[in-house]
């Protein structure tokens, strides 16, 4: 073909826009509009206009729109889109091939030249939609045609939780592919999950059995979750993979969230130093925990987490952000604290900084108004929570990792042990791209059956100071054990005993595996015990506490003595000799008075009659002391959905929770007598 000159080019260019300027005014209005609701968020579609370098703005109006006087008066912009908006870009660029959004879960899927915005009403009512597009040739042109470009007749909107679509069935690897869309304020029952509407997040599902487990599972920076939908293998489990997908140059926001004034569409963000660091992310993750329970119907009480590299942070951090949701979490290579640089790739630090704040700013999160790179410290998190602790935590790490870093974990080893954590950790000589099933761990860590242990509605024994512990060194490769374990030759394997005036658990010393062959635990083992995730065992500050240690089959007296609740109102077991039989630790307050309601707690103690709850139920709280109190309902994004309780109160109380007009979900029962306050999940269920 031959080549015209820019002149000639310049000339058919300048014909083609004055023809195009002489058709009539509406000829560059889009056509088509439709608006639908349901699901609690309205799908608008129109027809493109020809050509690229198109940007659609859509408005919402309440009244007519009949000329521009009335536009500018009543109308706002609820966001913009670009070129072909119905083709779904994330799942095209992964997938290899052009696929449009599916708006409902068993309709087709959009024709490829619409276009798409989905609103999330805030309200119940009316609204009307129009849409005007504008090019770098074409200003908007302010004209109004219903049925063209404005709704002709107003949609009757419902104000209800957005719902994920089914938009497919992948074959490699095996799941459904699911989106949510984003809604850009909170709305009752869900918070923001992008900076705007309409944002589609997927994730993957691998659909298990009613009562099924529900497995998370997290991706690596700048992978998708096509990359992590696997689980445990355990039969009937449900898998969930999220996808923390940002369209910038910076990939992810590491499953937590990004600045205020962070732009994600935008190729390269400058660091910025204002604002809040909005936990977008974390509460999309938290919603599908939510979904899952309603819609599949898994236990509610055995959420697990797994990932590896940002995935293994997904993994570790939810295990410390939500421990009332999660049950427990394996953690491979994980970053664990994001500020700490040290032997950190230096590329990984400044996405933090584009995408979060510099670290010398360190903004707060809206998660719980903690600085960011608090938030993200697993040192800080296990100080300022050791009183609550975190879901139990198995992590592998790598000496020789200098993506995420090496020397970050001793510090973190030794954070975890002085506040109580109970982790399980083990490192070898892997670095952070190595294949995992030849590292030496592999065994130990493909052992995802540990998980099922823990439930949420099951006591564990959280330990520290083990004598059998390896040494990590000093984050250098010279010092320290080339491959190790923190914990790691210790376990349970008996429920636990968790009544209100008795606690017991036997633990055991652990053979583990390796790619090398068995390591034997040693023959002398001590280590302190504290109990944690209480179901009823009540801890008081009234009384003394025995504690007794025997053989599990003899029943021989291995160690006695007696305790005393903490300023943090935990009980640990010091030194307890972990024999091969297996040693058998039993706790009871020494005067049964301070727990059984004639004497008080130091806080409010929620017990429930049923949980889940699916009917009409009772729970019972016992005060702390003699004065003002109230009960209160919580949904996970913080407001107050229900008073069950507001009067004086002493001793126990008696109090009715009817879970009528509550959405499925889990909830936060909150008891607060003055300072004093204590939480409890609540899971409802239809």
């Amino acid at each position: 073909m031959p080549r015209l000159s820019s002149s000639r080019a310049f000339s058919l260019v300048l014909v083609g826009a004055m023809a195009l300027m002489a058709r009539p005014a509406h000829s560059l209005q889009v056509t088509g509009i439709d608006a639908v609701n349901e699901r609690g968020q309205t799908f608008v579609t129109w027809n493109n206009l020809p050509g690229t370098g198109w940007t659609y703005h859509v408005y919402a109006c309440v009244g007519d729109i009949q000329n521009s006087a009335d536009f500018f008066n009543y109308a706002w912009e609820l966001g913009t889109v670009g070129d072909s908006s119905a083709i779904d870009r994330r799942i095209s660029s992964l997938l290899g091939t052009t696929l449009t959004f599916h708006t409902d879960s068993g309709g087709p899927a959009l024709p490829l030249l619409k276009g798409l915005f989905v609103a999330t009403p805030y309200e119940t009512g009316i609204r009307r939609y129009l849409v005007l597009a504008e090019s770098a040739n074409f200003p908007i042109d302010y004209s109004f045609f219903p049925g063209q470009n404005i709704t002709p007749s107003p949609v009757w909107e419902v104000l209800g939780r957005p719902r994920p679509i089914w938009q497919r069935h992948i074959d490699y690897p095996a799941c459904e592919d699911y989106v949510l869309f984003s809604s850009g304020s909170d709305i009752p029952g869900f918070p923001a999950t992008w900076q705007s509407d309409g944002h589609a997040r997927h994730f993957g599902l691998i659909r298990g059995e009613p009562g099924g487990a529900l497995v998370l599972n997290g991706h690596g920076l700048g992978g998708s979750f096509l990359n992590s939908i696997v689980g445990s293998g355990h039969p009937g489990e449900n898998v969930i993979a999220p996808d923390d997908y940002l369209p910038s140059w910076d990939r992810s926001s590491f499953y937590l969230g990004y600045n205020s004034s962070y732009d994600p569409n935008l190729g390269k963000n400058g660091s910025v130093s204002g604002g809040w660091v909005v936990d977008y992310t974390d509460r999309f993750v938290m919603y599908l925990i939510d979904w899952s329970q309603a819609n599949l119907g898994n236990d509610p009480e055995r959420v697990y987490a797994m990932g590896s590299s940002m995935g293994g942070s997904f993994a570790f951090f939810l295990a410390w952000h939500h421990p009332e949701r999660v049950a427990a979490a394996i953690a491979n290579i994980p970053k664990t604290c994001t500020s700490f640089t040290g032997d950190t790739d230096s590329i990984l630090t400044k996405t933090f900084e584009r995408v979060w704040s510099p670290i010398s700013v360190n903004l707060r999160t809206t998660a719980d108004g903690i600085p960011v790179y608090n938030w993200m410290d697993g040192r800080d998190l296990a100080r300022r929570f050791e009183a609550r602790g975190a879901a139990p935590v198995f992590g592998f790490a790598g000496r020789n990792d200098h993506e995420v870093g090496w020397q970050e974990k001793i510090p973190l080893f030794q954070a975890l042990n002085e506040y109580r954590a109970g982790e399980t950790w083990f490192w070898d000589g892997r670095t952070h791209t190595d294949n995992q099933s030849t590292t030496t761990w592999a065994p130990e860590q493909l052992d995802w059956e540990r998980l099922y242990r823990y439930r949420l509605d099951r006591s564990f024994p959280a330990l520290s100071n083990c004598s059998a512990n390896s040494n990590p060194g000093d984050g250098t490769t010279a010092v320290g054990d080339s491959v190790g374990t923190i914990n790691g030759f210790v376990s349970w394997d008996e429920v636990p005993v968790d009544l209100r005036d008795h606690w017991e658990c036997v633990l055991r010393p652990v053979t583990l595996q390796t790619l090398n062959g068995t390591l034997s635990p040693p023959s002398n083992i001590t280590v302190d015990v504290t109990p944690r995730r209480l179901q009823n065992f009540l801890v008081s500050d009234r009384t003394s506490y025995r504690y007794t240690v025997t053989d599990a089959v003899s029943g021989d007296v291995l160690q006695s003595g007696t305790l005393q609740a903490d300023s943090l109102y935990l009980l640990t077991v010091p030194a307890v000799p972990v024999v091969p039989n297996g040693s058998r630790i039993a706790i009871e307050p020494t005067t049964l008075l301070a727990v059984d309601g004639a004497g008080a707690p130091r806080v409010p103690h929620i017990a429930l009659t049923a949980n889940p709850v699916r009917g009409a139920t009772t729970l019972r709280v016992d005060w702390p002391g003699d004065g003002p109190a109230r009960v209160d309902l919580y949904d996970l994004s913080g407001r107050r959905a229900r008073s069950l309780f507001a009067a004086p109160a002493i001793g126990t109380a008696t109090i009715g929770f009817d879970p009528s007009g509550l959405a499925p979900g889990v909830y936060l029962l909150d008891a607060r007598q003055g300072a004093r306050h204590a939480s409890r999940r609540v899971v409802v269920v239809r």
